[in-house]
């Protein structure tokens, strides 16, 4: 008998067991569900479903799921992962805010930037060459981090212009 009445409760601790060992809880769910949440995705598929007239549709409307593929998706929240918990450590890399819609239109039609413009493409070149320096210095950093190192490879920083930007800067930081 008491074989019969401890088999129930195994059953269940074996199951519990199961389900918690499903449970992703790495960083990149974590980011993710936050990121919905944020977004209130659930208010949006809600909204979607209430506009279908069959069951089958609302319920799939219901569950739709944001449309970046696996890999598009994993490199974001890898990427941002790394990047936070750089930011952490108090290691992080030191990002200058910059703004690119004072140059970004202007460049694509080749006219002539105003002072603010080639300010803001300062800080950008300064940018991408701190960047890479930060992971050119250390290579545990290149290991530890291998997505935020990626991107830093791929940046190229334009040390000619970088070079003239910076003599046509004064000492009050005006061009």
């Amino acid at each position: 008998s008491f074989r019969k009445a401890w088999k129930p409760t195994l059953n269940r601790c074996v199951i519990l067991m199961e389900h918690e060992n499903n449970i992703d809880n790495s960083p990149q769910t974590f980011l993710r569900n936050d990121a919905l949440m944020r977004l209130e995705w659930n208010k949006i598929t809600s909204y979607l479903a209430g506009f279908s007239i069959f069951p089958h549709s609302k319920k799939l409307l219901s569950n739709l799921e944001p449309w970046l593929d696996f890999e598009e998706r994993d490199f974001y929240f890898t990427s941002t992962s790394e990047m936070l918990d750089l930011n952490t450590l108090g290691n992080g890399i030191s990002l200058e805010t910059f703004d690119f819609s004072l140059f970004e239109n202007l460049l694509r039609r080749g006219a002539i930037l105003s002072p603010q413009a080639l300010f803001q493409i300062l800080i950008t070149l300064k940018l991408c060459h701190s960047i890479q320096n930060y992971f050119k210095n250390e290579k545990a950093r290149t290991i530890k981090y291998p997505t935020l190192f990626q991107l830093a490879c791929e940046l190229k920083p334009q040390m000619d212009l970088l070079a003239k930007l910076n003599k046509s800067v004064d000492i009050n930081g005006a061009i």
